[in-house]
Parts: C-alpha cells; sequence; structure tokens
C-alpha cells in the first residue's frame, strides 16, 4: 500500500498537469479528448481486488479515485481507489517480433475455436479443443515462464484458454454416466473457476449454491471468447 501511495503522489502532480477528470464509465469520444493529446501518456497497470487487471492510459488520479483509458475496451474505467491492490507505472508494453507472432498464431487458434461453439456436439467440441491445445498450450507455457508472463495479452490468452477447457470439463458431467444438470459451488470445478472467473458468482441465472449446466457452458464460451478479442486488439495496437 505505501508504493501504491508513493506512486499515487507522483502520478497525481503528473496527471494533474496533463487532464482533466472523465466522467464516470462514459463512453470513449474521439473528437473531444479528455488529456492533451500534445503531451507525453502516462501509461500504468492496475490490478484490482477482484482480480482484474487493466493497462492503458492514465486520465486522472486522486486519492479517491483512479481513471484509465484501457489498451482493450470502449469505456473509460474509473474506479475508487480503495479497490486498487498494485499500481504500476510503465511504458507502452513492446513484444520481440517473434514473440508477436506465436502471440498471433494462438489468437488466430482460439479465435477458430470460439467460432466453432455454434451448434457443436461434445464429441466435436473434444476434438477441436485438442487441436487447437496442441497449437497454443506448449507457446502459453513458455512464455509464461519468460519476462512476458505479466504481459495482459499473454495472460487474456490464458484465460481464454482456461475457460475453454473448463467448459469441457463442466459439458462431460452433463453428458456422462450420471448426466448431472447443475455443479455445485462447492465443487472443485467451482472453487477454480472461481479464482480465474470471479464474475460468475454474480450472474443472474444462478440457483442458490449451483449453476445449470446448459447455462454455464455457453456462458464460459461467452468469457473466454471475450479475452481472445481483448487480446487480438492489443496485438493489432502494437503492430
Amino acid at each position: 500500500m505505501k508504493a501504491i501511495l508513493v506512486l499515487l503522489v507522483f502520478l497525481s502532480l503528473v496527471a494533474s498537469a496533463q487532464t482533466k477528470k472523465a466522467p464516470r464509465r462514459q463512453p470513449k469520444q474521439p473528437s473531444a479528448p479528455t488529456v492533451n493529446q500534445s503531451q507525453t501518456p502516462i501509461f500504468v497497470n492496475v490490478k484490482f481486488k477482484n482480480g482484474k487487471e487493466v493497462y492503458g492510459r492514465l486520465i486522472d488520479i486522486s486519492p479517491q479515485r483512479i481513471s484509465v483509458d484501457p489498451e482493450d475496451l470502449d469505456v473509460v474505467v474509473i474506479s475508487n481507489l480503495s479497490d486498487v491492490v498494485e499500481l504500476r507505472l510503465g511504458e507502452r508494453p513492446k513484444l520481440d517480433p517473434a514473440v508477436m507472432t506465436e502471440l498471433d498464431t494462438v489468437c488466430n487458434a482460439l479465435a477458430s475455436l470460439a467460432a466453432a461453439t455454434a451448434n457443436i456436439s461434445y464429441s466435436e467440441y473434444q476434438q477441436k479443443l485438442t487441436q487447437t491445445k496442441a497449437i497454443v498450450g506448449n507457446v502459453l507455457q513458455r512464455l509464461g515462464s519468460t519476462e512476458y508472463k505479466d504481459n495482459p495479452i499473454l495472460i487474456s490468452l490464458k484465460k481464454a484458454l482456461y475457460g475453454f477447457e473448463t467448459a469441457s470439463s463442466i459439458w462431460a458431467l452433463r453428458v456422462g454416466a450420471e448426466q448431472h444438470k447443475y455443479v455445485f459451488e462447492t465443487s472443485s470445478l467451482m472453487q477454480l473457476l472461481f479464482e480465474h472467473y470471479p464474475e460468475v458468482k454474480t450472474v443472474d441465472w444462478r440457483q442458490g449454491d449451483r449453476w445449470l449446466i446448459e447455462r454455464l457452458i455457453p456462458w464460459l464460451w461467452v468469457q473466454a471468447s471475450a479475452h481472445v478479442e481483448a487480446a487480438r486488439l492489443q496485438l493489432a495496437r502494437l503492430k
């Protein structure tokens, strides 16, 4: 927390000279930017208590709030500073061209899997998932042990693959011998899912301590696909 406060003081001095405060959750207005474009932008990586992480251009910061223009969203993110667990100042991330090529390959493979989820059978999905993992698995594992392990593009792609894999594991409960209809909060699958996709706890179709499998699977596909798209947009900006 001390590190955040020190960085807060520095950023407040710089950002206050460059920016005007953005309206809460207001869509970006390219024709009326909220910062002086002639100034050098400040990029920050913000990690929140709910596990989410945002990298983007700092718009405004105060002892109470922080406003960031993310790389992969079309809205300004405004949060209470009390919800921030880590705040790091940094330049726009740079990737080795070879690494960008690898990530682009992974992104395309996962996008292909996402597109295939419409009207697909369990056996077809298993086959497509296996093919995709053969393309992306080694790359994500290897880059995860390098200096790129905290890169937001890699994080998005790893979360996407986890979502697709978890959908497969949950689907297996539905087509297995016992033909499960629900997956329960106390199950190991849901406990792991809470760590990667905590927002599943707040879906309006949750039924107490259980989730309907027929709704959870497509929900996971949507979330995983969103992470693929976020990675694709970030890669496009770096090209």
